[in-house]
């Protein structure tokens, strides 16, 4: 029974005594004494911080690993009646380190203690010395040369993502990236952290894509967007985006060639004054549109207007005999003959006038 609980005492102390994997010992700790200004602390066990309103003052001088946010690990050695203030300070060696050559004691850093033996450090500085204030406070801690070293555990670091480059430019350019309709593009990244979950975002919508490159196209004309951050047990890194800009696609559809006649005979009839040639040129916009119908609608339309300006039907008739026996060879052949008809009844209509009004 006691053997048992002698393993399990052991297993205890070994649990807590243990740091995580990424912790690091400190390494260089020492104390200073005030009433014994020569004497050098540093291979003793234990850091002793103590201070009586000024008369017996020590300070406790501690090397950080780095000046990085994290946490600062003690053992207690014995009594702790108050938790010290910290403050920045300069380099110092523990074994030549005394009151007389002590570093200066500089500003207060951001620090909370979560309990006696572990303290939050905030951006620290490298060099830190514990100091209490008070009558009588005392603050017991093994130091370096101790089984139990104080260690320091810093505080995971967000990943950082990086542009490598992409597979159009071949650069870190993140815009006037141009492709051409369905044009494939990759984008390489880097990392300086492990175990990353990769989310690439392409136009605001996540894809399924958990690696450092991720390859895409477009098949739309405008302005696009590719995203990229990445997760780990850290936190989340910085967001890395570009811009593309993506070329319309080409139109396939053939455009019927623009029918240019009309223009050339007109320019070929001014340029060899014939006047009967101008006139037809004229006219030929109308007839490629609508055909020769278009002399029926000219003739109608004169027949028509002189008809409401003499209100008779006599000049109209015999100006539209006239002019019909013109142009009723320009019509189309299933107009021809209502137009005969028309001339025909025209004539009629005049000799009907002519001899009623004699009698």
């Amino acid at each position: 029974m006691v053997k048992s609980r002698t393993i399990l005492i052991i297993l205890v102390l070994i649990l807590l005594f243990t740091p995580s994997a990424n912790a690091e010992n400190i390494t260089n700790a020492a104390f200073t004494v005030s009433w014994q200004p020569t004497l050098n602390f540093g291979s003793l066990i234990y850091l002793d911080i103590y201070d009586s309103a000024g008369i017996v003052t020590q300070y406790a001088y501690i090397e950080l690993p780095a000046a990085i946010t994290g946490t600062l690990h003690f053992t207690q050695y014995d009594e702790i009646n108050q938790q010290p203030q910290i403050y920045e300070t300069t380099a110092f060696d523990e074994n030549t380190l005394t009151w007389n050559n002590q570093p200066a004691v500089g500003s207060a850093i951001d620090y909370n203690w979560s309990s006696d033996t572990v303290v939050n450090l905030t951006n620290p500085s490298k060099y830190i010395v514990l100091i209490v204030t008070g009558v009588d406070v005392v603050a017991w801690y093994h130091s370096d040369d101790s089984a139990y070293p104080p260690y320091f555990i810093p505080s995971p670091i967000p990943p950082a993502l990086s542009i490598i480059n992409n597979s159009k430019t071949n650069d870190t350019s993140i815009s006037k990236i141009f492709l051409n309709n369905s044009e494939p593009i990759t984008f390489f990244v880097l990392t300086n952290n492990e175990n990353m979950t990769w989310n690439w975002y392409k136009d605001g919508i996540l894809q399924s894509n958990n690696y450092d490159n991720y390859t895409t196209s477009w098949s739309t004309g405008r302005y696009h967007y590719v995203s990229v951050n990445g997760t780990n047990a850290n936190g989340s890194s910085n967001l890395l985006a570009w811009g593309i800009n993506v070329y319309p696609a080409m139109v396939t559809t053939t455009i019927a060639a623009l029918n240019e006649t009309p223009y050339n005979e007109l320019h070929e009839a001014m340029r060899n004054k014939d006047m009967p040639a101008l006139v037809m040129a004229t006219t030929l916009p109308f007839t490629n549109l609508i055909g020769a119908f278009f002399y029926a609608i000219v003739w109608f339309m004169v027949f028509v207007m002189l008809w409401i300006k003499q209100k008779s039907m006599n000049i109209p008739m015999v100006i539209g005999i006239i002019f019909g026996g013109l142009m009723i060879s320009f019509l189309p052949a299933q107009y021809q003959l209502v137009s005969v008809a028309l001339i025909t009844l025209g004539i009629f209509a005049i000799l009907y006038v002519f001899f009623k009004g004699r009698g």
